[in-house]
Protein backbone atom coordinates (compact mmCIF):
# COMPACT_ATOMS: atom_id res chain seq x y z
CA UNK A 1 0.00 0.00 0.00
CA UNK A 2 1.32 3.40 -0.97
CA UNK A 3 1.95 5.55 2.09
CA UNK A 4 0.85 9.19 1.60
CA UNK A 5 3.15 12.12 2.38
CA UNK A 6 6.20 9.85 2.50
CA UNK A 7 8.23 12.17 0.30
CA UNK A 8 8.18 15.02 2.84
CA UNK A 9 10.11 13.13 5.48
CA UNK A 10 13.78 13.35 6.20
CA UNK A 11 15.29 10.19 7.64
CA UNK A 12 16.79 12.24 10.47
CA UNK A 13 13.26 13.02 11.65
CA UNK A 14 12.23 9.39 12.18
CA UNK A 15 12.69 9.21 15.92
CA UNK A 16 11.49 12.80 16.33
CA UNK A 17 8.12 11.90 14.84
CA UNK A 18 7.81 8.85 17.08
CA UNK A 19 7.96 11.12 20.13
CA UNK A 20 4.79 13.09 19.58
CA UNK A 21 1.27 11.71 19.45
CA UNK A 22 0.10 14.80 17.56
CA UNK A 23 2.75 14.55 14.90
CA UNK A 24 2.65 11.90 12.21
CA UNK A 25 4.03 8.64 13.59
CA UNK A 26 6.72 6.90 11.56
CA UNK A 27 7.99 3.37 12.09
CA UNK A 28 11.11 1.82 10.56
CA UNK A 29 9.91 -1.48 9.13
CA UNK A 30 13.05 -2.69 7.37
CA UNK A 31 16.64 -1.53 6.98
CA UNK A 32 19.23 -3.13 4.71
CA UNK A 33 22.22 -2.08 2.62
CA UNK A 34 20.08 -0.67 -0.16
CA UNK A 35 16.72 0.33 1.29
CA UNK A 36 15.13 2.01 4.25
CA UNK A 37 11.42 1.21 4.43
CA UNK A 38 9.06 3.35 6.47
CA UNK A 39 5.47 2.81 7.54
CA UNK A 40 3.43 5.89 8.35
CA UNK A 41 0.02 6.63 9.76
CA UNK A 42 -2.52 7.26 7.03
CA UNK A 43 -4.49 10.48 7.25
CA UNK A 44 -7.84 11.15 5.63
CA UNK A 45 -7.31 14.73 4.43
CA UNK A 46 -5.56 17.95 5.34
CA UNK A 47 -7.02 21.31 6.32
CA UNK A 48 -6.10 22.80 2.95
CA UNK A 49 -8.40 20.28 1.27
CA UNK A 50 -11.21 21.12 3.67
CA UNK A 51 -10.80 24.85 3.05
CA UNK A 52 -10.65 24.35 -0.71
CA UNK A 53 -13.79 22.22 -0.67
CA UNK A 54 -15.63 24.80 1.41
CA UNK A 55 -14.74 27.57 -1.06
CA UNK A 56 -15.29 25.61 -4.28
CA UNK A 57 -18.91 24.68 -3.63
CA UNK A 58 -21.92 26.74 -2.70
CA UNK A 59 -22.13 25.41 0.81
CA UNK A 60 -22.53 26.99 4.19
CA UNK A 61 -19.26 28.09 5.84
CA UNK A 62 -17.34 25.70 8.06
CA UNK A 63 -19.32 25.61 11.30
CA UNK A 64 -18.02 27.55 14.34
CA UNK A 65 -17.95 24.31 16.33
CA UNK A 66 -15.72 22.66 13.72
CA UNK A 67 -13.38 25.66 13.55
CA UNK A 68 -13.09 25.64 17.32
CA UNK A 69 -12.22 21.93 17.28
CA UNK A 70 -9.56 22.36 14.60
CA UNK A 71 -8.09 25.35 16.43
CA UNK A 72 -7.75 23.49 19.71
CA UNK A 73 -6.17 20.49 18.00
CA UNK A 74 -3.69 22.68 16.11
CA UNK A 75 -2.69 24.43 19.33
CA UNK A 76 -2.06 21.14 21.10
CA UNK A 77 0.10 19.88 18.25
CA UNK A 78 2.20 23.06 18.12
CA UNK A 79 2.44 23.25 21.90
CA UNK A 80 4.03 19.79 21.89
CA UNK A 81 6.89 20.80 19.60
CA UNK A 82 7.36 24.16 21.32
CA UNK A 83 7.80 22.36 24.64
CA UNK A 84 10.63 20.45 22.99
CA UNK A 85 12.27 23.67 21.79
CA UNK A 86 11.28 23.27 18.14
CA UNK A 87 9.97 26.01 15.84
CA UNK A 88 8.08 24.59 12.86
CA UNK A 89 8.45 27.69 10.61
CA UNK A 90 6.01 26.46 7.94
CA UNK A 91 2.61 26.17 9.61
CA UNK A 92 -0.16 26.20 7.02
CA UNK A 93 -3.40 24.26 6.41
CA UNK A 94 -1.66 21.71 4.17
CA UNK A 95 0.63 20.75 7.07
CA UNK A 96 -2.19 19.77 9.42
CA UNK A 97 -3.47 16.30 8.64
CA UNK A 98 -6.59 14.63 10.06
CA UNK A 99 -5.87 11.16 11.46
CA UNK A 100 -8.67 9.30 13.27
CA UNK A 101 -10.27 12.49 14.57
CA UNK A 102 -6.97 14.06 15.64
CA UNK A 103 -5.29 16.96 13.85
CA UNK A 104 -1.63 16.03 13.36
CA UNK A 105 1.30 18.19 12.34
CA UNK A 106 3.52 17.18 9.41
CA UNK A 107 6.43 18.45 7.28
CA UNK A 108 9.31 19.48 9.53
CA UNK A 109 11.56 20.15 6.55
CA UNK A 110 12.55 23.68 7.66
CA UNK A 111 11.93 23.33 11.39
CA UNK A 112 14.57 24.67 13.78
CA UNK A 113 15.66 23.59 17.23
CA UNK A 114 16.21 26.26 19.88
CA UNK A 115 19.40 25.76 21.84
CA UNK A 116 19.14 25.42 25.59
CA UNK A 117 18.89 28.76 27.43
CA UNK A 118 17.93 30.52 24.18
CA UNK A 119 14.53 31.84 23.08
CA UNK A 120 15.11 32.20 19.34
CA UNK A 121 17.04 30.84 16.39
CA UNK A 122 18.99 32.61 13.66
CA UNK A 123 18.57 31.57 10.03
CA UNK A 124 20.42 32.60 6.89
CA UNK A 125 17.56 31.90 4.49
CA UNK A 126 13.87 32.58 4.26
CA UNK A 127 11.61 29.60 4.51
CA UNK A 128 7.86 29.10 4.58
CA UNK A 129 4.72 29.97 2.67
CA UNK A 130 4.27 33.70 2.10
CA UNK A 131 0.62 33.96 3.15
CA UNK A 132 1.46 32.37 6.51
CA UNK A 133 4.94 33.80 7.19
CA UNK A 134 5.43 36.15 10.13
CA UNK A 135 6.89 39.65 9.72
CA UNK A 136 10.07 38.71 11.56
CA UNK A 137 10.67 35.71 9.29
CA UNK A 138 10.90 38.17 6.38
CA UNK A 139 13.29 40.57 8.11
CA UNK A 140 17.07 40.73 8.11
CA UNK A 141 17.99 42.00 11.58
CA UNK A 142 20.70 44.19 10.02
CA UNK A 143 19.22 45.46 6.78
CA UNK A 144 15.45 45.15 7.17
CA UNK A 145 12.79 43.54 4.95
CA UNK A 146 13.77 40.79 2.53
CA UNK A 147 11.34 40.95 -0.36
CA UNK A 148 13.47 39.78 -3.29
CA UNK A 149 15.20 36.76 -1.88
CA UNK A 150 18.08 37.39 0.49
CA UNK A 151 18.90 41.01 1.32
CA UNK A 152 22.66 40.32 1.41
CA UNK A 153 24.98 37.43 0.65
CA UNK A 154 24.52 36.33 4.24
CA UNK A 155 21.17 37.27 5.80
CA UNK A 156 20.45 37.12 9.50
CA UNK A 157 16.83 36.23 10.25
CA UNK A 158 15.92 35.85 13.91
CA UNK A 159 12.70 34.08 14.89
CA UNK A 160 11.19 32.53 18.02
CA UNK A 161 8.16 30.39 18.80
CA UNK A 162 5.90 33.44 18.41
CA UNK A 163 6.56 33.23 14.67
CA UNK A 164 4.51 30.02 14.70
CA UNK A 165 1.77 31.85 16.63
CA UNK A 166 1.46 34.37 13.77
CA UNK A 167 1.14 31.50 11.28
CA UNK A 168 -1.54 29.86 13.42
CA UNK A 169 -3.40 33.18 13.46
CA UNK A 170 -3.30 33.25 9.65
CA UNK A 171 -4.74 29.72 9.53
CA UNK A 172 -7.55 30.63 11.93
CA UNK A 173 -8.21 33.80 9.89
CA UNK A 174 -8.53 31.58 6.81
CA UNK A 175 -10.94 29.23 8.60
CA UNK A 176 -13.10 32.16 9.75
CA UNK A 177 -13.00 34.43 6.68
CA UNK A 178 -12.09 32.06 3.86
CA UNK A 179 -8.80 33.82 3.05
CA UNK A 180 -5.53 34.83 4.69
CA UNK A 181 -4.90 38.40 5.99
CA UNK A 182 -2.83 39.50 2.97
CA UNK A 183 -4.23 37.16 0.32
CA UNK A 184 -5.91 40.07 -1.47
CA UNK A 185 -2.48 41.40 -2.50
CA UNK A 186 -1.57 39.42 -5.63
CA UNK A 187 1.84 40.93 -6.31
CA UNK A 188 4.40 38.96 -4.31
CA UNK A 189 6.74 41.88 -3.52
CA UNK A 190 3.86 44.10 -2.41
CA UNK A 191 2.50 41.29 -0.28
CA UNK A 192 5.83 40.83 1.48
CA UNK A 193 6.24 44.58 2.01
CA UNK A 194 2.76 44.71 3.53
CA UNK A 195 3.53 41.85 5.92
CA UNK A 196 6.83 43.48 6.95
CA UNK A 197 5.35 46.95 7.39
CA UNK A 198 4.45 47.67 11.04
CA UNK A 199 1.90 50.24 9.83
CA UNK A 200 -0.06 47.71 7.76
CA UNK A 201 -3.60 47.28 9.03
CA UNK A 202 -5.21 43.87 8.91
CA UNK A 203 -8.92 43.96 8.18
CA UNK A 204 -11.10 42.08 10.67
CA UNK A 205 -14.68 42.05 9.31
CA UNK A 206 -17.34 41.87 12.00
CA UNK A 207 -18.32 38.39 13.13
CA UNK A 208 -20.76 37.15 15.75
CA UNK A 209 -18.19 35.42 17.97
CA UNK A 210 -16.17 38.19 19.64
CA UNK A 211 -13.92 35.67 21.38
CA UNK A 212 -12.51 34.31 18.12
CA UNK A 213 -12.09 37.91 16.91
CA UNK A 214 -10.00 38.61 20.00
CA UNK A 215 -7.85 35.52 19.37
CA UNK A 216 -7.19 36.65 15.80
CA UNK A 217 -6.14 40.13 16.88
CA UNK A 218 -3.86 38.72 19.57
CA UNK A 219 -2.08 36.31 17.21
CA UNK A 220 -1.70 38.78 14.35
CA UNK A 221 0.19 41.48 16.23
CA UNK A 222 3.27 42.78 14.45
CA UNK A 223 5.42 42.71 17.58
CA UNK A 224 6.08 39.03 18.39
CA UNK A 225 6.57 39.76 22.10
CA UNK A 226 2.94 40.90 22.29
CA UNK A 227 1.56 37.71 20.80
CA UNK A 228 0.27 35.11 23.27
CA UNK A 229 1.91 31.79 24.01
CA UNK A 230 0.23 28.57 22.94
CA UNK A 231 -0.81 27.91 26.55
CA UNK A 232 -2.40 31.36 26.77
CA UNK A 233 -4.36 30.60 23.61
CA UNK A 234 -5.51 27.28 25.07
CA UNK A 235 -6.65 29.17 28.19
CA UNK A 236 -8.44 31.87 26.18
CA UNK A 237 -12.23 32.13 26.69
CA UNK A 238 -12.71 31.16 23.05
CA UNK A 239 -11.90 27.59 24.10
CA UNK A 240 -12.71 27.60 27.80
CA UNK A 241 -15.79 29.69 28.53
CA UNK A 242 -18.24 26.97 27.42
CA UNK A 243 -16.41 24.22 29.29
CA UNK A 244 -16.59 23.36 32.97
CA UNK A 245 -12.96 22.26 32.91
CA UNK A 246 -9.97 23.53 31.00
CA UNK A 247 -8.51 20.07 30.87
CA UNK A 248 -9.19 18.20 27.67
CA UNK A 249 -10.30 14.63 28.41
CA UNK A 250 -8.86 11.72 26.51
CA UNK A 251 -10.93 10.69 23.52
CA UNK A 252 -12.44 7.16 23.63
CA UNK A 253 -11.78 4.97 20.60
CA UNK A 254 -15.43 4.88 19.54
CA UNK A 255 -15.56 8.68 19.56
CA UNK A 256 -12.40 8.80 17.45
CA UNK A 257 -14.02 6.47 14.92
CA UNK A 258 -17.05 8.74 14.72
CA UNK A 259 -14.84 11.80 14.29
CA UNK A 260 -12.90 10.03 11.55
CA UNK A 261 -16.17 9.42 9.69
CA UNK A 262 -17.23 13.03 10.19
CA UNK A 263 -13.98 14.17 8.55
CA UNK A 264 -15.19 12.68 5.29
CA UNK A 265 -18.30 14.90 5.22
CA UNK A 266 -18.59 18.08 3.23
CA UNK A 267 -18.94 21.33 5.25
CA UNK A 268 -22.63 21.54 4.27
CA UNK A 269 -23.39 18.02 5.48
CA UNK A 270 -21.33 18.53 8.63
CA UNK A 271 -23.30 21.71 9.35
CA UNK A 272 -26.56 19.75 9.17
CA UNK A 273 -25.17 17.00 11.41
CA UNK A 274 -24.04 19.60 13.95
CA UNK A 275 -27.49 21.19 13.90
CA UNK A 276 -29.19 17.85 14.60
CA UNK A 277 -26.74 17.10 17.43
CA UNK A 278 -27.49 20.44 19.06
CA UNK A 279 -31.21 19.71 18.92
CA UNK A 280 -30.62 16.38 20.63
CA UNK A 281 -28.32 17.93 23.28
CA UNK A 282 -30.21 20.83 24.87
CA UNK A 283 -27.27 21.70 27.12
CA UNK A 284 -25.14 22.58 24.07
CA UNK A 285 -25.61 26.26 23.34
CA UNK A 286 -25.26 27.62 19.85
CA UNK A 287 -22.28 29.90 19.23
Amino acid sequence: QTVPYLNILDVSCIFFFKMFKQSLVVFVSEVNDRNLKLVMEKGSQDLATILSRARSKRTTPISPFTIQHYWQEMLLAVQTIHQEGIIHSDLKPANFLLVDGTVKLIDFGIASSIQQDMTSVVKENQGGTFNYMSPESLMDVQTGPIVNGRSTDTSTIKIGVKSDVWSLGCILYNLVYGRTPFQHISNTCRKLWAICNPDSKINFPEIEDKEVMDVLKLCLQYNPSKRPTIQELLDHPYLTKHHTSKKIPSTPNHVKRIMSQLEQLTPDTLERVTSVMKEQLPDVKSN
